[in-house]
Order: C-alpha cells, then sequence, then structure tokens
C-alpha cells in the first residue's frame, strides 16, 4: 500500500481529534471542509502526488484509548519510514485558529 504521511505541529486545536466516539461518526466519510487547514492541504499535496492514502496521527489513531494510543505511538517510526513521502507542515497561526 502507498500512502504519504503527515508530519505537523498540532497546536492546541484538537475539535478533530478520534476519538472512541467519533470513530463510528467517522467510518462513512470526513467533511473536508471541516479538517484543519493543514490536513486540507495536506490531502490535496496527496493527490497531485499520485497518491490516495494519506495517514494523519490526529485522525488515525483514537486518542481517548491510552492503551491504542500507546500502541500506535510506538508503530509511529514505522508509519513515517514507510511512507512514500512524509509531508512536513510547521505551525501558524491560521491553523492554530481553525
Amino acid at each position: 500500500l502507498k500512502y504519504t504521511a503527515l508530519s505537523y505541529c498540532l497546536g492546541s486545536v484538537d475539535k478533530h481529534k478520534t476519538t472512541k466516539a467519533t470513530v463510528r461518526d467517522n467510518d462513512q466519510v470526513l467533511d473536508f471542509d471541516a479538517l484543519p487547514r493543514t490536513i486540507q492541504n495536506s490531502i490535496k499535496v496527496t493527490f497531485e502526488l499520485g497518491y490516495i492514502y494519506l495517514w494523519v496521527d490526529y485522525l488515525c489513531i483514537v486518542h481517548d484509548d491510552p492503551k491504542e494510543l500507546q500502541q500506535e505511538i510506538a508503530k509511529m517510526p514505522d508509519v513515517y519510514s514507510g511512507a512514500i513521502v512524509t509531508i512536513a507542515a510547521s505551525v501558524t497561526p491560521v491553523y492554530i485558529t481553525d
């Protein structure tokens, strides 16, 4: 499976973080316009590079399950090294206020 990965500074925004409650809601489709701009831009870059999969820890890891969070964080080096490309984004005021 070929995918890109996003490395970024989160800032203080956490309204889009995946939780046990949002897993079911997001199982069907994510609202692109509701995502932080950094993630929107990374999705666009992924498509422009010709790929359809983007790994974002914020969306791909359930953050309110301590056991899963610990297991998935331990796998992050493998996730990033397995990506075709890692998109690196620095924090911006626009992202923080989204």
